[in-house]
């Protein structure tokens, strides 16, 4: 009898491994994708003279089944650290807009991210004393009814250089990096 119920055991475990697998392959993934652009290319100014922005990312779906109820949080913040501590992106989430139905075919989907930015704050951005954050993530359901969760957190750092040491001039350079834990950018 023990025998028996050590090969049903068996025999259950194999099955949840198949299923577990199906569901791996057959269910959606939406992933937030890291800007490529440079940050004054990828905000877009809402009104001309305000220094109200939104950031775009784009967000696409790989997977051959749709993802439902779906909905995101995303905060940009500008300071001057590098890091942004957990505690602080935890608490700190503004609404990301997207659709709650994401069909698999879906092509790239943009969502925007909205922020304040003040002149000075954009010459400090552009010497590299301040760093913009910008953090959230999208949840959603799968058609298998689990919840998905993926987080972003990308960060627009500037680093001077001099490309001459004869010449006294400091050139500027800026690139999107990933902030944080590898846990907060991933595709689930």
């Amino acid at each position: 009898m023990l025998g028996q119920l050590r090969a049903m055991r068996k025999q259950l475990d194999e099955m949840e491994k198949a299923a577990a697998m199906t569901i791996s392959k057959e269910r959606a993934r939406l992933i937030i994708h890291k800007p490529t652009k440079n940050v004054w290319a990828a905000l877009e100014v809402i009104e001309e003279g305000f220094p109200y922005w939104n950031l775009k990312l784009i967000v696409t779906h790989h997977g051959p089944t749709d993802a439902f109820n779906v909905r995101g949080a995303g905060t940009i913040r500008i300071i001057p650290d590098i890091r942004l501590p957990k505690e602080v992106r935890i608490k700190d989430r503004g609404e990301l807009k997207i659709d709650n139905y994401v069909r698999s075919e879906t092509g790239a989907i943009a969502v925007y991210v909205f922020t304040t930015i003040e002149p000075d704050i954009a010459k400090d951005i552009d010497q590299g004393e301040l760093f913009l954050h910008v953090y959230g993530d999208i949840i959603y359901e799968d058609t298998f009814g689990q919840e998905r969760k993926t987080p972003f957190y990308y960060v627009w750092r500037v680093e001077a250089f001099q490309p001459d040491d004869e010449i006294p001039n400091w050139e500027f350079v800026g690139n999107w990096t990933f902030g944080g834990d590898p846990e907060d950018n991933r595709a689930t």
